[in-house]
């Protein structure tokens, strides 16, 4: 693919979009085997394009609580006579740099959200053997046996405490099992696609500086999609700068 044309097709649709043309740059497939590269808006992420007649590959990249989150979408075009392989493993991150590409590691969804579980439970165990230690004091008047009477201080647990240290915790262990499975859910899933079917969902890595210029590489059945981005200096989210040649995997 030549770069001056990629750029030709982003500047004919123009960085923002309405409804109708982000509509319009969704749907456009290619009819041959020279890739055609969009760039649009949706939500105030920047999501790139490459489509071919093997596969059309979307991405875009924002922070995501603590990580970086990679969304990618891979349709087939319905003229398309090939079913394609989407694997998670295959998307990579590398951060641009005086030294090179950097590799980012991925971060798995499910041991993630396993971990979030785990330290919800201890929170909720630490909790609750506080609140154990939580006592309330009240004073009272005892009668003496020579009919003299005396003030006495009376400790007792505060069993609401406890009670209310119980229901945090179950609380919290809840929202963390919640965080998990959607975590999980949209997960880009290891898939067969045929003509006219498409996956998505997305893949995590380590939180990125802002300001970093970045490198998104998705390999379909060996071939190489990428999409270089810089990092917001404002907020981290990314956006395109230009459009790679698609190239065949070593």
């Amino acid at each position: 693919m030549k770069i001056n044309h990629a750029l030709s097709i982003l500047l004919l649709c123009g960085g923002v979009h309405s409804a109708a043309q982000s509509a319009y740059v969704a749907t456009f497939v290619w009819k041959s085997d020279q890739p055609g590269f969009m760039s649009e808006y949706l939500d105030g992420d920047n999501i790139a394009t490459i489509a071919t007649s093997q596969a059309n590959v979307m991405v875009s990249a924002s922070p995501s609580l603590d990580k970086m989150a990679v969304r990618v979408l891979v349709s087939v075009p319905k003229e398309s006579s090939r079913t394609v392989e989407v694997n998670p493993d295959e998307v990579h991150l590398f951060k641009i740099s005086d030294k090179g590409l950097e590799v980012q590691n991925r971060i798995d969804a499910t041991k993630l959200a396993k971990s979030r579980e785990r330290s919800a439970r201890i929170g909720a165990a630490l909790s609750g053997a506080g609140a154990a230690f939580n006592n309330t004091t009240s004073t009272g008047t005892v009668t003496n046996s020579d009919g003299t009477t005396s003030q006495v201080e009376i400790t007792t647990p505060n069993t609401q405490a406890q009670r209310d240290a119980a229901a945090e915790g179950q609380s919290n262990i809840a929202a963390a099992q919640g965080f998990g499975a959607a975590l999980v859910a949209s997960a880009l899933k290891r898939n067969t696609l045929h003509p006219g079917e498409r996956t998505t969902g997305q893949v995590l890595f380590p939180k990125q500086k802002k300001g970093e210029n970045l490198l998104i590489e998705v390999v379909i059945d060996n071939v190489r999609y990428r999409f270089p981005m810089q990092l917001s200096k404002k907020d981290g989210t990314a956006s395109v700068r230009e459009a790679l040649p698609i190239e065949l995997a070593q």
